[in-house]
């Protein structure tokens, strides 16, 4: 059943012969789509490129930083030699002071083969001596109570510590023990390897 409307302008159009038609303006309920798919693009890249410009910052500020470190602790080229205290190995680091290891590289050092290996003590021993170690021996391990099972560094007193922690490191051993009663009475640091 069609409705009846009152004729307005456009019926009267329609009613014309010059072929001219008037048509109603359709509404458009869905423009809101468009607005969303505008945001849901927008946002993802605006957010990325917010992040990549703070990341930027962020990596580039620490070099900065360790630049003005570094003038900080330029020595003056003009200063006078006595000024500077030569009598202590110290490493700056900004509101720290920490004493860098005394390793003396005079001291003896025994390297014992306590594995399967033939000549494994005589390239470790090879090893420290490239590092700077100027007595260097190497034999075989023979046997004693309580023996290592893992490679061990053992130092004659608390004096030798940093020596025999940079011969660890050397020879990449984990184990440093304290322990004279372990020493021969002619070695400062004893090397066990297993």
């Amino acid at each position: 059943m069609a409705t009846q409307y009152e004729q307005d302008e456009f019926d009267a159009l329609a009613t014309n012969d010059n072929g001219v038609v008037a048509h109603r303006r359709v509404s458009r309920k869905n423009g809101w789509i468009i607005a969303l798919v505008a945001v849901l693009i927008i946002s993802p890249l605006l957010g990325v490129g917010i992040g990549y410009a703070v990341s930027r910052q962020a990596i580039e500020s620490p070099t900065q930083v360790v630049k003005e470190d570094e003038k900080r602790n330029t020595v003056d080229m003009n200063t006078d030699a006595s000024q500077t205290d030569k009598s202590k190995s110290v490493i700056e680091v900004p509101g720290v002071e920490v004493e860098a290891p005394k390793v003396d590289y005079a001291l003896s050092v025994q390297v014992l083969n306590g594995g399967q290996i033939t000549g494994f003590a005589a390239k470790n021993a090879q090893i420290l001596q490239t590092a700077g170690y100027k007595k260097v021996d190497a034999d075989n391990y023979r046997g004693r109570q309580n023996d290592p099972t893992v490679s061990t560094v053992y130092y004659r007193d608390a004096d030798k510590a940093d020596t025999a922690r940079d011969v660890a490191k050397q020879l990449q051993i984990d184990s440093v023990i304290e322990d004279a009663g372990k020493l021969p009475s002619t070695y400062d640091v004893v090397v066990v390897l297993r």
